[in-house]
């Protein structure tokens, strides 16, 4: 099968950003300019992320709400659906959350790493646990890697980087690759490359994560949170939230 590396071909981004504008103000303009296109995807009356995306030139995607849509308490497989019909070139997707920063360089860093179409990608990611420490990053204090560090790279969730042209998921409707629904929504891509869930590839380097990881999993502030304290709270308001998960 043709090996089709990121350097000939268009990288494209999905970002579900509904009531996310704390963190997409600090994290959009650091990667929009890695993409040949950057569908980020919220709800009308999110009007702060609508303006950040025609602030920095994302393609912003208006969708129905969906928490509670589907009978699910918040539907992230039908949100990444409607940034997948919205691709422009159907080439190289990365599935990229709203509190993730890329390193420097994101787009050499990825051809250095000799990416195949037929592989699903994760990377590695560090935590800025709360502002102050972003604000460490911002000010070039310190580099993504100088933060603490949780090994990933299993290709799902906060970064997952595919090729649709892959024989692996070709035959798989575009319309079926996310199925609605919110923990499990995952499943169908990763199994499509990897049945038995393993050896998906890991790319050498590692992101930048604001606040802890799975904090909202189940949607922003319209579900169930995992932390009450943290409900309503902007990024910059949060507490070190190393803390909350005792880690």
């Amino acid at each position: 099968f043709p090996m089709e590396k990121l350097n000939n071909n268009k990288l494209e981004a999905i970002t579900v950003a509904i009531n996310y504008s704390d963190y997409l103000e600090l994290t959009l303009p650091e990667n929009v300019g890695y993409f040949d296109n950057y569908n980020i995807l919220t709800i009308k009356e999110d009007k702060e992320t609508i303006n950040l995306c025609n602030k920095y030139g994302a393609n912003c995607i208006i969708i129905d709400n969906p928490f509670g849509k589907n009978n699910f308490e918040f539907d992230k497989g039908y949100v990444i659906q409607e940034g997948l019909r919205n691709l422009k070139f159907f080439d190289w997707v990365l599935l990229l959350d709203a509190d993730i920063i890329l390193p420097f360089n994101f787009r050499k860093l990825l051809e250095s790493n000799f990416p195949e179409a037929n592989t699903l990608y994760g990377a590695s990611r560090c935590f800025a646990w709360d502002y102050n420490e972003y604000l460490q990053f911002k000010n070039k204090e310190k580099k993504i890697d100088d933060f603490y560090k949780i090994e990933g790279g299993w290709g799902c969730g906060y970064f997952s980087l595919f090729n649709l042209n892959s024989y692996k998921i070709k035959n798989i409707s575009i319309n079926k690759l996310y199925p609605n629904g919110n923990e499990e929504s995952d499943m169908v891509l990763l199994e499509g490359f990897h049945p038995k869930r393993i050896d998906v590839g890991k790319l050498d380097f590692n992101v930048l994560h604001l606040g802890g990881p799975s904090l909202f999993w189940k949607g922003r502030f319209n579900g169930k949170e995992r932390f009450d304290e943290i409900k309503n709270k902007k990024f910059k308001d949060l507490p070190n939230t190393k803390e909350l998960l005792n880690l």
